[in-house]
């Protein structure tokens, strides 16, 4: 998406699918959305409804994103991988599952550019094998391994090589769980750090 656009839907790089037909509209190889533009629309890396398989990828390259970016699905699956990739512009909310629909495995790679809140996990839904967060030169406000309102993630792991962040938390934020929390801090500036969540519960922690 390059330009100057104009957008009042949604972006999704999945399919739309039917609530009764969840295999209708099924992605079953990659999806890949470039963002080169200033969007204010929510952004999916996978479908609405329809079922997203193996690997959603989303590059945030420059622009400034006003609504939430999700590597997920709205309410449609990912039975795989997602992979969101800040490298430059400006984000409101990043999430590395989707708003209402469960992930396998996410991946936010946080390299340039400014994000407000990154979570591993999604808004209401959990990755059912585990969420991996690296920093490496952007500029966040808040971190956290696990999701935001709901979902349950059995592992969190996030890496902080370089950048900033004011605050990095292992777990989720308001509610779900995490698991196993792991945050490995090998440079960068960080406000604070917390092994578990925001105000939601986790089971086991671990800084380094």
């Amino acid at each position: 998406i390059k330009g100057t656009p104009t957008l009042s839907g949604v972006i999704y790089g999945g399919g739309a699918g039917l609530s009764a037909y969840p295999n209708m509209a099924k992605v079953t190889g990659k999806t890949n959305i470039n963002l080169y533009a200033s969007t204010n629309v929510n952004i999916y890396g996978g479908g609405n409804i329809a079922i997203t398989e193996t690997e959603t990828e989303i590059n945030i390259l420059s622009g400034t994103h006003t609504q939430n970016i999700y590597g997920g699905g709205n309410v449609g699956v990912v039975n795989g991988s997602t992979k969101v990739n800040l490298k430059g512009g400006t984000c409101s909310d990043i999430y590395g599952g989707g708003n209402q629909a469960t992930v396998t495995t996410s991946n936010v790679n946080l390299n340039s550019g400014t994000a407000t809140n990154v979570y591993g996990g999604g808004n209401r839904a959990a990755a059912t094998a585990s969420t991996n967060i690296t920093l490496d030169g952007a500029n966040v406000e808040s971190i956290m391994g696990g999701s935001n309102l709901a979902g349950d993630n059995p592992e969190s792991n996030i890496t902080i090589k370089s950048g900033n962040a004011t605050a990095v938390y292992g777990g989720n934020n308001q509610g779900g769980s995490t698991n196993v929390s792991n945050i490995l801090m090998q440079n960068g500036t960080v406000g604070s750090i917390f092994g578990g969540g925001n105000q939601a519960n986790s089971t086991t922690t671990h800084v380094t």
